[in-house]
């Protein structure tokens, strides 16, 4: 009867492992990261937005999109990422990726690309036109959360690795509910 009851609770336990990993993995392709589309160098609309096909010239990141897992775990690490990061001009470009606002996160970049410096924000090579990278930003805030609709709101930019001209920049706000926030202007 011992060993009986020992292996349903072994068994429960595994199962409720499984079901906690598939639903971290959900929240890690939804929730936890706000993806878009950005393009170098633009300004307004054309900087990006959610998708190719919806180019608004700002992002909102929802926090209440996060599974269960992830609140529990890492509920103030929000990761802001674009696969595609598109040089729409007419001449290959060094870039730097640079953060401005997020006030009271820290920050950390990323990207798969083999010449990219996480240190210095440099994909160090030149980006022909048409051409796209990616990258990713993870911003660790204090614990808990700041209270309020919208928890921070900074920009990303794209700037030009030899000159440091500023070649797009894209407005990102954090907030609780996306749909409360979205809609404003563009390029405030």
């Amino acid at each position: 009867m011992r060993r009986g009851l020992s292996a349903a609770l072994w068994g429960s336990a595994a199962a409720a492992v499984v079901f906690a990993l598939g639903a971290w993995g959900g929240s890690v392709s939804a929730g936890e990261r706000g993806s878009f589309t950005m393009n170098f160098p633009a300004s307004g609309t054309e900087v990006g937005g959610p998708s190719p096909r919806e180019l608004t010239g700002y992002i909102v990141v929802s926090v209440d999109d996060q599974g269960f897992v992830k609140r529990l775990v890492q509920p103030n690490v929000i990761e802001v990422a674009s696969h595609v990061v598109r040089n729409v001009g007419d001449k290959p470009l060094k870039i730097r990726f640079a953060k401005e606002g997020f006030a009271g996160a820290e920050a950390e970049w990323h990207s798969r690309d083999t010449s990219f410096d996480p240190k210095t924000g440099v994909v160090e090579r030149l980006i022909a036109p048409g051409e796209a990278v990616d990258f990713g930003l993870l911003l660790t805030f204090p614990k808990p959360l700041p209270t309020g609709q919208v928890l921070s709101k900074g920009t990303i930019v794209v700037a030009d690795a030899l000159t440091g001209a500023k070649l797009s920049a894209l407005p990102v706000t954090i907030a609780h509910d996306a749909a409360a926030v979205a809609g404003g202007s563009c390029c405030e």
